[in-house]
């Protein structure tokens, strides 16, 4: 009696990598422009630590780039994934705000913020 042995068509612990699609790039360059600018989201680490919030321009640009991208460990990956898998995607290295927000995502995005009935934010 012989056995054969079948192998998967390919590794269970393939890393797909790929490059941003020009909707992934645009969310992030308009989340990176904003936080470089504005003086409730510059330095996302550090709004974290002194436990502030970003503005709501900033949390609302900063769920964009959540509903697309996770980071796992020092590695951002796009939440489409390819078989079943997450895909690492090329981040771009000037990109800090950006990915200093992605790595505090689950504090920063805590709104503190309320709107008044003339429809402006303001601090709680």
């Amino acid at each position: 009696m012989r056995k054969t042995v079948r192998f998967a068509d390919e590794p269970s612990n393939k890393i797909y990598f790929r490059k941003l699609t020009n909707a992934e790039a645009w969310t992030l360059y308009d989340f990176e422009k904003h936080a470089r600018t504005c003086r409730h989201c510059y330095h996302p680490w550090d709004v974290h630590m002194k436990r502030r919030f970003l503005c709501p321009s900033g949390s609302t640009l900063a769920e964009r780039v959540i509903e697309q991208f996770q980071q796992i460990g020092d590695y951002a990956y796009s939440l489409k994934l390819i078989n079943g898998k997450f895909v690492q995607v090329d981040w771009p290295v000037d990109y800090v705000q950006t990915a200093q927000m992605l790595k505090y995502s689950h504090a920063l995005l805590l709104r503190p913020w309320r709107t008044n009935s003339a429809g402006q934010a303001r601090r709680i």
